[in-house]
């Protein structure tokens, strides 16, 4: 088999994971407070122990690592008095079956008791606890501060983090923090009646997908060619 292969597949698997990434991006499109992800890579070399034919001398392509884009999006007028946005930096707090977790999607609703939740069921903290709301009037100011009916119920738990953020992305739009870092309290303000938009362009993640699937089909070709080659060479020295 010719050595080169090996580095051309390197380069099908690096997108492949890129084109997985945007694929993602654009199911989200959207999911409001949604952050799109990007796949960074590297050029690296086998580790020393492989340091022999067919890898010596070789460079391949790896994933280095995803990282998230936490620009702001969009924000988008609802009128629905429980549609929360957060302009600025920081995220809502919330509580999993797994503890407390974070998002930018402020789509909440109310249960069965009146608890404020998120759109998949998870309680949304206040600086007090759950927040409860029974009644009709729902304001909330740009602080934070959710009043019913004229009387305050609560505050909103907005919180920010260290730059660059520490955040690891989990499923549900949701982030956890690493134990060693602490939260502390946002600047941002709160916009009620309104939801943040995904920050995926759509445009531009799917420019990018054409761009992979080219590059793709071109590590494609030249496994086949190499392939290829390898067998004439083959049966040229078999006439012999």
């Amino acid at each position: 088999m010719n050595r080169g292969i090996y580095v051309a597949l390197s380069g099908t698997l690096a997108q492949q994971k890129r084109l997985d990434v945007l694929t993602n991006n654009l199911a989200n499109v959207n999911t409001p407070g949604f952050k799109k992800d990007k796949a960074v890579f590297k050029m690296a070399l086998p580790p020393a122990e492989n340091q022999m034919p067919p890898f010596k001398d070789k460079v391949f392509v790896e994933t280095n690592s995803v990282v998230t884009d936490f620009s702001t999006a969009t924000h988008n007028q609802t009128g629905n008095p429980l549609d929360i946005a957060i302009d600025g930096d920081g995220f809502f707090e919330v509580m999993t079956p797994q503890g407390i977790r974070y998002t930018r999607d402020g789509g909440f609703k109310r249960n069965e008791i009146g608890e404020l939740i998120t759109a998949e069921g998870h309680q949304v903290m206040g600086d007090g606890g759950p927040i409860r709301i029974e009644g009709n009037e729902i304001k909330v100011d740009r602080d934070g501060n959710i009043l019913v009916d004229g009387a305050p119920v609560g505050k909103l738990k907005v919180v920010d983090f260290p730059k660059p953020y520490p955040l690891k992305k989990e499923m549900e739009n949701l982030y956890a923090l690493p134990p060693s870092i602490n939260a502390v309290p946002s600047n941002a303000e709160i916009r009620q009646g309104f939801t943040e938009s995904a920050n995926v362009n759509v445009i531009g993640e799917m420019t990018s997908m054409i761009d992979v699937m080219r590059s793709y089909e071109s590590y494609i070709k030249i496994m086949q060619s190499m392939d290829e080659a390898t067998g004439k060479v083959i049966n040229e020295v078999g006439r012999f």
